[in-house]
Order: C-alpha cells, then structure tokens, then sequence
C-alpha cells in the first residue's frame, strides 16, 4: 500500500502510513524497521516536528531510556524535597512567630520606659531596664528565621538598648565634667579668700567644693 501511494505521488497518505506502521513496530519492539519508517515519513515531510520526535525517542537505547527515566525520577525526588523543605521552614517560623512576639511583648515597653527614664535622667533605672530587656533579646538572636528574620530584628533592638546606654554615659560624663569645673571655680574662690583672710567665706567655697566631688562620684557609680 505505502509503495503504491508513493508511486501514485500520494506523499502525505504515504507519510501518514509509514508513521502508523512506524509505531506499530516500535511497540513491537522492532527498532531498525521503526526508525527506517520514520525516516522515509519525514522524506515526504521535512518539517513535521511530531516525526522527528517519533525517530529520536525510537533511536534511544535502553540505556538511555533508564537514565532517562532516573533523571525524571530525580527531579521529583528533588521536587518534592523542596517541598518539604518549604513546608519545614514555614512551620518553623510560625513557631518562631510565637517565640518572637512573647520576647517583643516585654522587651518593647522596656526600652520604651527606659528612654523616658534617660529623658528625665533617672539612669539608674533606665539602665535596669535596658539590661532586663537585653537578657530577654538575647535568646532570640539565636532563632532560626530565614524568611522573617526575627533573629536579626532581635539584634537591631538589642542596638537601641546599646545606643541607650551610650547616652547614659555621655550624659554622666557632662554631668561629671560640669562638676569638676565648678569644684575648680570654687577652690580657686576658696584659695583667693584664704589670701584676702575670709575664713567664712573659705569654708563655704571648700564646702561647695566637696559637695561638687562628692556629686561627680555619685554620677560616676551610677
């Protein structure tokens, strides 16, 4: 039948017949007669991608159709192991969720009244507080979180508390320096009236003096 649709210039008949008959055999597990077919198919039709097709899945060896075949079960092991992966990381990050907000719910309000402190130079307490939330924060610097990040949140919050105690510093150290430049003027007071025999005058300048020492002290213990 092929060779009389050829012969009577029936090419596309003829190609559809030796495309059927190609994947007859090859399920017939006739390889060489099956790509023989496809090859004659695609003489009379060049650019049929689905003959092309045909003829390069016929000419796979059986070596290659199982590393075909482990390549594919590859990508769905990898596929779903992926899927998995996701499946942890978004139950872990809920977990860290509740981890996160019980550490915020008290560390917040902390830092918050710790800067009201700071503002009204009540230092000793503001430096309470940041160190209680600094124990709090410190715990979860060390959460797994790679999509929400709440470790490096943890970390940025630790940050504030630092720059907090950064400006009890600073501020104990003016208030320390503004001291000892008053107990200065006043012992050079105290000195000018010795000379001048104001001894009343002397001791209350030599007393200003001590009291001036005394409160740096106490600003610098604090």
């Amino acid at each position: 039948l092929i060779e009389l649709l050829i012969a009577d210039k029936q090419k596309d008949l003829a190609a559809q017949q030796l495309e059927l008959l190609g994947d007859q055999v090859a399920k017939m597990g006739n390889i060489k007669l099956a790509a023989d077919s496809y090859r004659r198919a695609m003489q009379f039709r060049p650019h049929y991608k689905r003959l092309k097709k045909k003829l390069a899945d016929v000419m796979l060896t059986k070596e290659d159709r199982r590393a075909r075949k482990r390549r594919m079960i590859g990508v769905i092991v990898g596929m779903i192991m992926i899927l998995l992966l996701i499946g942890g990381v978004f139950i872990w990050e809920n977990k860290n969720f509740a981890k996160w907000k019980e550490v915020e719910r008290e560390a917040q309000p902390l830092l918050s009244m710790a800067r009201e402190d700071i503002a009204a130079e009540r230092f000793p307490e503001a430096t309470e507080k940041l160190q209680r939330s600094y124990e709090l924060l410190l715990p979860a610097t060390h959460l797994f979180s790679p999509i929400k990040r709440y470790d490096q949140l943890a970390r940025n919050l630790i940050g504030e508390g630092n720059r907090g105690l950064q400006e009890i510093d600073r501020k104990i150290t003016e208030r320390v320096e503004k001291g000892l430049q008053r107990s200065r003027m006043e012992l050079n007071t105290a000195q000018t009236a010795l000379k001048t025999l104001r001894i009343y005058d002397a001791k209350k300048s030599f007393e200003r003096v001590l009291e001036n020492l005394c409160s740096s002290e106490e600003h610098k213990l604090a």
